[in-house]
């Protein structure tokens, strides 16, 4: 019966199920009352199995300070009144008591609710039949506060202590309910009601994407060619002249049409004349490049680009006979044998075009 009613009052101290408010903060001085149940057992001496069951009342006076983590940190000064009561089966008398003192509280606000521990040291005295009892002694427990109103809080307590004198023990567990009472608390503000300004008509902005820009392609470079070509000037010019024949037409546009498809314009051409060691070394160097000009005038007007080509005349330098004629007596032989010195060089250095078919 004892342990039934003991548990059905911490049930009721622990579920405090009242309307919600904002969350308000537990700072600042309070004054507090509770009530609720006690269960006092006393032993020692010729006490035995002296066990109360009776009504406890109690005040408080203190501080909590509420930290930015939220944690709390309280003290107060308390009075507990145990009520005299006799045990029902042991005839030891009416016996309660009297205590007051001081407490250190750690708690941790959530919202409007506190849920905290205390721990206590105080002065316990005896009544009725104990009246002789005095000792100091500690007490500690577990409680929660939950407010119902800014400046109000319900709370729910379980304290315990045993304090002891001249042989007698006095073991006490009481649980409460009560109502405390912050100074300084204020109301939370109400909600202010914000009317959102009416949104302008706006006319609708038509936007026009530009046109997606088109990647351009850029083909690779070709690599530069170079062609080298020698025409004999024997078939190109008659003996001792600088004018093209008609056979030497005919070469030379065989020899265009090979490089039609390579474009100068980024390259050049070099079109260098020689002739053979016979006659009179600055005749031979005027007459090799006389024909070198007019080898390169014929290309021009066939379409090779006229900036890009580049005349010279060797005269008899670089034989390509080399010593292989020395020797022979014969001049029309001798002649003869110096015909691949007589010569029109042709370098053509470009990029080879493709034509699309």
């Amino acid at each position: 019966m004892k342990s039934k009613k003991m548990k059905l009052l911490i049930i009721a101290s622990a579920v405090l199920s009242l309307h919600a408010i904002a969350a308000d903060n537990f700072s600042g001085f309070y004054i507090g009352g509770k009530g609720g149940y006690n269960q006092l057992e006393l032993s020692g001496n010729h006490y035995k199995d002296n066990t109360t069951e009776s009504l406890t009342a109690g005040a408080e006076v203190g501080y909590n300070y509420v930290f930015k983590n939220n944690f709390v940190l309280g003290a107060d000064l308390f009075y507990d009144y145990v009520d005299r009561k006799a045990n029902s089966n042991v005839d030891a008398g009416n016996f309660g008591t009297d205590g007051w003192g001081a407490d250190v509280k750690l708690g941790y606000q959530i919202a409007q609710w506190m849920p905290y521990a205390k721990l206590g040291y105080g002065r316990i005295k005896g009544t009725d039949v104990i009246r002789d009892f005095s000792a100091n002694a500690f007490h500690g427990g577990l409680g929660v506060e939950y407010k119902i109103a800014p400046a109000w809080g319900l709370t729910g307590e379980w304290l315990a202590t045993s304090p002891s004198d001249n042989g007698v023990k006095i073991k006490s567990n009481s649980v409460t309910l009560g109502l405390n009472y912050h100074f300084g608390a204020k109301a939370a503000p109400a909600p202010v009601a914000v009317t959102p300004m009416p949104t302008p008509h706006a006319e609708p902005v038509v936007v026009v994407a530009p046109e997606p820009v088109k990647a351009q392609v850029v083909a690779p470079k070709p690599p530069m060619e170079t062609r080298h070509f020698s025409l004999k000037s024997d078939v190109l010019f008659d003996s001792g002249k600088a004018t093209i024949t008609q056979q030497g037409r005919d070469e030379l546009n065989k020899l265009y049409e090979q490089v039609a498809n390579i474009d100068a314009r980024d390259g050049r051409a070099i079109v260098v004349g020689y002739t053979d060691r016979t006659g009179p070394a600055k005749l031979n160097k005027d007459l090799s490049y006389r024909r070198a000009q007019a080898v390169s005038a014929y290309l021009i007007s066939r379409g090779a680009p006229a900036n890009r080509i580049e005349v010279q005349g060797m005269g008899s330098a670089n034989p390509v006979t080399g010593a292989s004629c020395n020797g022979i007596g014969n001049r029309a032989r001798y002649v003869t044998c110096l015909a691949p010195d007589r010569r029109v060089e042709v370098d053509i250095q470009g990029t080879q075009t493709t034509v699309a078919q």
